[in-house]
């Protein structure tokens, strides 16, 4: 038993736990709600959130196409070109640094 029950009446969170646990079991009240401490999250209804219809909005085909604007592609022209110009001048540092060595050691 608990030497400091005459100092510390209130049983630990541990005890306190169990005794809850026995009390419910013994009133048979004791379901897996409460035993649980996360809440089990129930299904969605049959069918919910998909395009059941062909001409359901949520179908990727049905879907209204937002148009770019030039400056987007023009953007991505440039950005395409920038990142195509630094390949290939590594590819360009790689060979000739391959090169000198190829030289040095001969």
């Amino acid at each position: 038993m608990n030497q400091h029950a005459d100092e510390y009446p209130a049983a630990s969170e541990l005890e306190s736990a169990s005794m809850n646990l026995r009390a419910m079991a013994l009133a048979r009240d004791a379901s897996d709600s409460h035993r649980s401490p996360h809440t089990r999250r129930s299904r969605a209804a049959r069918g919910a959130r998909r395009a059941t219809k062909p001409q359901d909005g949520r179908l990727k085909e049905n879907k209204v196409a937002v148009p770019l604007c030039d400056s987007t592609e023009e953007q991505a022209v440039k950005d395409g070109e920038k990142w195509a110009g630094s390949q290939f001048e590594e590819a360009d540092r790689i060979a000739s640094s391959f090169l000198c060595r190829i030289a040095g050691s001969m």
